[in-house]
C-alpha cells in the first residue's frame, strides 16, 4: 500500500512539473533559510557545553556602586576573591581564574612576542595553574596538572605552534614575551600544546600563561592575591550545583565582613557577588564578557528568536504557495477523487495519499535547502559573525527530516482534507464548483504580501537609517586618516625622541598633509566630569591630544585659538571645548573663562564644533580637549599617531611610513596602523549585519511570493480558456483580458499593504530608538516598500496574463 502511495504521489508530481518545480523550489529556500538558522541558534546555545564538568562550573560576578553612584555589574573581580572563597566556603571545590590585556582599560595593546628571528604581536592570557584539571580545553601535549605550574612555562595553541615554528617540535622551546609596562624581555618554555579550542567557547585563548606572570608583563602592582586590582575573572566549581543560593550567601558574607573593599584610593558604597552558570554566559547581555584578549563576546538571545521568525516566515510562505496551488488544482484532481472513491478507497486512504505527496515533496525539498544552505553557509555565517559548520551528524539529521516531515503535513493538511471529503456523485456529474478564488486561498495570498511588504520596508528603513549615520557630520573628517598604533613607544622617554622623530619622519613624504599624538584611543576613552567655575560639575568627556590636532582632523574652530607649542602655559592650564560644553557655561562667549578638569584648573582658548568620536547610538556630550601632562617632562607621546594623508598612491605612502617605523623604532616594534573610518564603521558592525541579513529575507520571500503568484495566475488561465477566448471574440482587448487577469491580485496587494504598513512602522520605530540621532520615519519609505513589492508581484502576474491575452481565440474555443 505505501508504495503504492509513493509511485502515485511520484507520477502526479512528474505529471504537473511547473507546480512541482515552483513548490520544491520555494520549500527548498524556506528549508535552507531554517537549516542555517538552526546551525547558528545551536552554535549559540551550545557554548560552554562540551566542558564535562560545566554544570557545576560558575563564574562570579560583582553588583557594585561607588559613593554618589548606581550600581553596576561586571564580570571583573578582585584577584584575592578566589583565594578567600576557596579558604572560607566549603561548598567550593575549586576556583579557577582568567585575566589578561584590558580592551577598555591602561592595558590596551598587545605583548611583542620573539622567536630567534621571528617577531609577532600576540594577545596573551593569564590562567591559574588548574584550569586544565577543570575545563575541558583539548590539551594535546602536556600534562594538565604540571603545564602551568613551572612560573615559565606557556600552553600555546595549534595556530601558534605553526606560526611560530613551523615544521619544528616546539615542547621545550623558549620564546621571549615582552613586558607592556616596562619593555623588557621574559623567557617562556612551552610546556603544553592545546588543540583547536571548539568555536562555541567563550574562553579562547593563543598563549596561556601562569597567573603569577601578570605582573611582570602587565603591571609591577598587580599582586595575584590582592585586593586593588579588579582584573580577574573568577571561576568556582561546586561540588552540588543546587547550592548556588547557599554560596551566593556565605559569599557575600566573608567578603563584606567590614562592608568596604578598596578601589584605587576611593570606596565602595556597596558590592555583592552573584554565581552565573558557566553555559549562561554567553547568551547574557546583562553582564558584559570582560573586554580582554580572548574573551568572545557576549552575545543577546533575542538575535536567535528574529533569525528564526524570519526564518519560519519564509518557509511560512512557501507552505502558503503549497496550499494556495493544490486548492487551485482541485478542480482538475476532483474527478480523481471521485474515481477512486467510487472504486472503494476511503477518506483515509485518500488523506494518506495526498499527504504523501506533500512529503515525498517536501523531502526533494529538503535536498535542494541542504545544496542551497551549503551554498550560502559561508556568506551567512560572515553575516552573523560565526564561523558556522555544516556536519549531518545524527542529531542534525533527525531535526531536518523532522522539519521536512512536519512542513509536508501541514502544508498539505488543508488540500488532503478538502479533496478527501468531495462527493463522488456530485464530481462525477459535474455539479461541484471547486478552486477558483476562495476566501481562505485570498487569505493566504494576503498573508504572503503582508510578509514581504513588512521585509522589504524593514530592509529599506535599516539602510537608509544606515547611510544616514554614515552622512552625518562627525564634527571631523575621519577620511584618509591613519591611526598608528604607538604602544611601543608610550613609555620610551624623551631621551629616544622616537615620537617626534617618527612624526617629523612622516611628514617629509608629500602624500602626508598633517600628524597628531593622542594620549588613548579616541573611539575608547575620554570619560571624566567638568566642573565649573562657580562649582556647577555636569559628566562629559575629556581627551588628551597633541598638538595639531585639530588641523590633523580637519575640525571646525568656532572662536579662539588652537594649542600653540610656543605658549608653554596650553599644558596643564588650557582647554578647547566643545559648542555643548560652552553652552553649559552660560551666556557670552567661552573663551577666557575658566574650567577644572580632573583636579587642574584650566582656561578656555577655543571653541569647536560639536564632534563625536564614539556611536551615534548615543546623544553627543560636553567634551574638552586638553595637552597630555607628560609634555611638561618634553614627553610628546601617545598610544595612536593619527595622519592624515592624500588619496593619491596611498599604498606607497603607507609603505613608506613602515619604512621609517622600523628605522626610527625601536628594536622589536611591529609596524601597526588602521583607517579611522575603517574604526568608526565598527560601532555599526551588528546593523550592517542585521541590514543584509533582512535585504536577503525580503528579496527571498518576494521570490517565493512572485513564485505564488506565478502559479496561481497560471491556474486561473487555466482555468478561464475558454471565457478568454470567447471575450476576445466578442471584441475584449490585450489589456481588458490582462486586467480582468490580474485585477485581483492587485486588490489583494491594496489589502495587503493597508494590514503591513502598521505593524512595519510600529517594529521599524521600536528598532530606531536604540539611536540618539536617526531617521524621521514617515509615509514615504511605508509607499516605496509596499509600492517596490506591488511593482515585481504585478510583473510576474501581467507576464502569464498578457501571454494568455495574447493567445489566438481559436485554440481557446477548441479547448477540451
Amino acid at each position: 500500500m505505501l508504495r503504492n502511495y509513493l509511485v502515485t504521489a511520484w507520477r502526479n508530481l512528474l505529471r504537473h512539473k511547473v507546480y512541482s518545480l515552483i513548490n520544491v523550489l520555494g520549500m527548498a529556500i524556506g528549508l535552507a533559510f531554517c537549516i542555517l538558522t538552526f546551525l547558528f541558534i545551536r552554535h549559540e546555545w551550545s557554548f560552554d557545553t562540551f566542558h564535562e564538568k560545566a554544570d557545576r562550573i560558575f563564574r562570579v560576578s560583582m553588583i557594585y556602586a561607588l559613593e554618589g553612584k548606581e550600581e553596576r555589574q561586571t564580570a571583573f573581580t578582585p584577584h584575592a576573591l578566589a583565594k578567600v572563597s576557596r579558604e572560607e566556603i566549603p561548598e567550593i571545590e575549586k576556583t579557577m581564574r582568567f585575566s589578561g590585556e584590558r580592551y577598555d582599560g591602561m592595558f590596551f595593546g598587545d605583548p611583542h612576542v620573539r622567536y630567534k628571528d621571528k617577531l609577532f604581536v600576540e594577545g596573551v592570557m593569564f590562567a591559574d595553574p588548574n584550569v586544565f584539571q577543570n575545563f575541558t580545553f583539548p590539551l594535546r601535549r602536556g600534562s594538565a596538572e604540571t603545564a602551568l605550574g613551572r612560573p615559565d612555562g606557556v600552553i600555546l595553541s595549534e595556530r601558534i605552534v605553526q606560526k611560530f615554528f613551523g615544521q619544528e617540535d616546539p615542547m621545550g622551546k623558549q620564546f621571549s614575551i615582552r613586558s607592556l609596562w616596562n619593555k623588557q624581555w621574559y623567557e617562556f618554555t612551552v610546556t603544553g600544546i592545546v588543540e583547536e579550542i571548539p568555536e562555541n567557547s567563550s574562553i579562547r585563548f593563543d598563549i596561556l600563561l601562569p597567573y603569577e606572570r601578570m605582573g611582570d608583563l602587565l603591571h609591577k602592582e598587580i599582586e595575584p592575591d590582592g585586593w586593588k586590582w579588579w582584573t580577574a575573572v573568577t571561576h568556582i566549581q561546586l561540588a552540588d550545583p543546587s547550592q548556588t543560593a547557599v554560596v551566593e550567601e556565605k559569599l557575600n558574607a566573608a567578603i563584606q565582613s567590614d562592608g568596604l573593599i578598596p578601589l584605587g584610593g576611593r570606596r565602595l558604597r556597596s558590592v555583592r557577588f552573584q554565581l552565573q552558570s558557566l553555559m549562561d554566559i554567553h547568551l547574557d547581555p546583562n553582564i558584559p564578557n570582560p573586554r580582554i584578549r580572548g574573551f568572545v563576546p557576549e552575545s543577546d538571545p533575542v538575535y536567535s528568536y528574529v533569525l528564526a521568525s524570519i526564518a519560519l516566515l519564509v518557509l511560512l510562505m512557501a507552505c502558503i504557495n503549497f496550499t494556495n496551488l493544490a486548492i487551485g488544482r482541485s478542480a482538475s484532481r476532483a474527478r480523481e477523487v471521485g474515481v477512486r472513491k467510487v472504486v472503494g478507497a476511503g477518506r483515509r486512504q485518500l488523506l494518506w495519499q495526498f499527504w504523501g505527496e506533500a512529503v515525498l515533496l517536501s523531502l526533494c525539498a529538503l535536498v535542494g535547502g541542504m545544496m542551497l544552505a551549503e551554498l550560502l553557509l559561508p556568506v551567512f555565517g560572515n553575516l552573523v559573525g560565526a564561523n558556522l559548520s555544516f556536519v549531518l551528524d545524527g542529531v542534525s539529521l533527525g531535526v531536518l527530516v523532522g522539519l521536512a516531515l512536519l512542513v509536508g503535513l501541514a502544508a498539505g493538511s488543508y488540500p488532503a482534507l478538502a479533496l478527501s471529503r468531495f462527493d463522488p456523485v456530485e464530481v462525477l456529474k459535474g455539479r461541484l464548483r471547486i478552486g477558483g478564488t476562495s476566501l481562505w486561498g485570498r487569505g493566504l495570498v494576503v498573508v504572503q504580501f503582508v510578509v514581504s511588504i513588512f521585509l522589504v520596508i524593514s530592509a529599506m528603513v535599516m539602510l537608509q537609517q544606515l547611510r544616514f549615520i554614515q552622512a552625518r557630520d562627525l564634527g571631523f573628517n575621519e577620511e584618509q586618516v591613519v591611526v598608528v598604533n604607538m604602544r611601543g613607544f608610550a613609555s620610551i622617554g624623551p631621551t629616544a625622541g622616537g615620537h617626534v622623530a617618527l612624526r617629523n619622519s612622516f611628514l617629509q613624504h608629500a602624500n602626508v598633509m598633517d600628524a597628531a599624538m593622542v594620549r588613548w584611543p579616541l573611539e575608547r576613552f575620554g570619560k571624566g566630569g567638568v566642573r565649573f567655575g562657580d562649582g556647577r560639575e555636569i559628566e562629559g568627556r575629556t581627551y588628551y591630544v597633541g598638538y595639531n590636532f585639530l588641523k590633523t582632523l580637519e575640525m571646525n574652530l568656532v572662536s579662539g585659538r588652537d594649542f600653540l607649542r610656543e605658549m608653554e602655559t596650553d599644558i596643564g592650564g588650557s582647554v578647547i571645548v566643545n559648542r555643548m560644553l560652552a553652552s553649559r557655561m552660560g551666556e557670552g562667549d567661552a573663551v577666557g573663562k575658566m574650567l577644572e578638569i580632573r583636579g587642574e584648573s584650566r582656561q578656555v582658548i577655543g571653541v569647536v564644533e560639536d564632534f563625536a568620536f564614539q556611536s551615534l547610538h548615543h546623544q553627543i556630550q560636553p567634551a574638552a580637549l586638553v595637552l597630555p601632562p607628560t609634555l611638561r617632562d618634553g614627553r610628546e607621546n601617545g598610544r595612536n599617531l593619527l595622519v592624515r594623508i592624500k588619496t593619491e598612491n596611498i599604498p606607497e605612502t603607507l609603505a613608506y611610513m613602515e619604512k621609517k617605523w622600523y628605522e626610527i623604532a625601536p628594536s622589536g616594534y611591529v609596524f601597526r596602523y588602521s583607517f579611522f573610518d575603517e574604526d568608526i564603521e565598527q560601532f555599526y558592525r551588528k546593523e550592517h549585519r542585521w541590514g543584509t541579513i533582512i535585504t536577503y529575507a525580503s528579496l527571498f520571500a518576494i521570490f517565493i511570493a512572485c513564485l505564488g503568484a506565478f502559479g496561481l495566475i497560471s491556474l486561473a488561465v487555466n482555468r478561464r480558456t475558454k471565457e478568454i477566448g470567447i471575450r476576445k471574440v466578442l471584441g475584449a482587448s490585450i489589456p481588458n483580458i490582462t486586467t480582468l487577469l490580474s485585477g485581483e491580485f492587485f486588490r489583494l496587494m491594496v489589502a495587503a499593504n493597508v494590514l503591513a504598513w502598521p505593524l512595519a512602522y510600529w517594529s521599524m520605530d521600536y528598532w530606531l530608538q536604540d539611536f540618539a540621532y536617526r531617521i524621521d520615519l514617515g509615509v514615504g519609505e511605508l509607499v516605496l516598500g509596499g509600492a517596490l513589492t506591488l511593482l515585481l508581484v504585478m510583473v510576474t502576474v501581467s507576464f502569464q496574463a498578457i501571454k494568455a491575452a495574447l493567445s489566438n481565440p481559436v485554440d481557446a474555443l477548441r479547448y477540451e
